[in-house]
């Protein structure tokens, strides 16, 4: 242990006297120790959003979906599932057709995406963990179910705990002449059972009613074609490089996208207000530091005997103006040491035990996710801006001490 860190640790840890300089150095640390448990605590309350609204688009889309580049449909002909299905890293592939149709239920009508699933989608994507009311079930004795978002059930004031009426649904024609004194001629329709409602977030809940695929065949007139092919990964596989995997070996002629790539404006924007608040909370940072600056500041007023002391028994200026910035650092070590401790305790007991309840349907606590990286992220901002609010006053104050 060199002699600066020694003569700079016994000023700390004095206390002989109560005086002022302590209660000054006890303040410092407070207030940094508050603001770094404020920055563990957002930045892993923005983790747990983060993790919440990615479970969720996670119960509708899948890792990576597969759309056409040109038109609406993807011939099947050209993409062979089973080929697919022998790259590495996929573990489940599903097809789907979706289109907007006009819904009648109970004299109410309202237009939605019905979107024809096959028996793999809730496999891919396990969207009946989302079911709120009722049940997925989507065909069951040659007749047809659909599972209906809560916005859409909402709509049409539909309940699954009574009888449920029968939905008629109506989609317009691929092929085929519009008659002008027949214009119903120009819809096919059909008729479906509602089984169930899910919730997941409102982009999903108000627009979107489930049904089989085979019923969207009909309705669309689709041979051996489908809107989407929707891909399940493996654990820890990389999405990003698998879909561009894909996109090589489909030469390009299709969109292929990952969930994040699918709903990239919901997942920005939470990152980008995560560091927006951090940037926030960084000027508390800075504003604890003055209380830093005006501690380092008595120490050295306080020391001012000592100084001629230390230079008496050999000390240069180098190594004295080290003495008082090794003091600055070690309040800011502490402060930001506590801080962390207790928020990551804060956070943990969120977390495991629930401190904040959130009034919902998706969890009973507010969601909090501490990330390590984080963690070293506030560790290293926290004690950076600490060692430049030492280092100010130590070097405006001796150096006009020298002169």
């Amino acid at each position: 242990m060199n002699v600066p860190f020694k003569i700079a640790l016994r000023y700390l840890l004095s206390t002989k006297k109560a005086n002022l300089i302590n209660l000054i150095t006890s303040i410092s640390i407070v207030s940094i120790a508050i603001a770094t448990i404020a920055m563990v605590v957002v930045l892993s309350a923005f983790n747990g959003l983060d993790d919440i609204i990615k479970s969720l688009y996670k119960s509708f889309d899948p890792d990576i979906k597969i759309t056409a580049k040109y038109g609406k449909a993807i011939s099947l002909d050209s993409v062979v599932i089973s080929d697919l299905k022998k790259i590495e890293g996929i573990e489940q592939i599903a097809t789907s057709i979706q289109e907007t149709c006009y819904l009648n239920y109970d004299d109410k009508d309202i237009i939605v995406v019905l979107k024809g699933v096959d028996s793999l989608f809730n496999e891919t994507v396990h969207l009946e963990n989302t079911v709120m009311e009722g049940e997925y079930k989507l065909k069951e004795n040659d007749i047809n179910y659909a599972v209906f978002g809560y916005g859409v059930a909402a709509r049409l004031n539909m309940f699954i705990k009574e009888f449920p009426r029968p939905v008629k649904v109506y989609s317009a024609k691929r092929k085929g002449n519009i008659s002008l004194t027949k214009p119903e001629s120009a819809f096919k329709t059909a008729v479906v059972y509602p089984s169930g409602i899910f919730a997941i977030n409102q982009d999903f809940d108000s627009k979107y009613v489930l049904v089989p695929i085979e019923l969207m065949q009909q309705l669309l007139d689709f041979n051996n074609e489908v809107s989407n092919i929707e891909v399940k990964l493996k654990p820890n596989v990389n999405a990003e490089q698998l879909a561009e995997q894909i996109n090589n070996i489909l030469g390009g002629r299709y969109n292929v996208k990952t969930r994040a790539q699918l709903n990239e404006l919901i997942f920005k924007t939470n990152k980008t207000e995560k560091w927006i608040a951090f940037c926030i909370l960084l000027f508390v940072i800075i504003i604890s530091a003055f209380n830093l600056m005006g501690a380092v500041t008595m120490i050295i007023l306080d020391k001012n005997k000592e100084i001629r002391t230390l230079k008496s028994i050999g000390l240069n200026n180098v190594q004295i103006k080290r003495v008082f910035l090794i003091c600055g650092v070690l309040i800011s070590l502490i402060g930001v040491v506590i801080g962390i401790v207790l928020g990551v305790a804060l956070c943990w007991y969120q977390q495991y035990i629930g401190l904040v309840p959130l009034n919902g349907v998706i969890v009973d606590f507010y969601p909090v996710q501490v990330r390590f990286f984080d963690v070293g992220i506030v560790f290293i901002t926290v004690l950076l801006i600490g060692f430049i609010g030492s280092y100010i006053p130590q070097k405006l104050l001796l150096k006009f001490k020298n002169d």
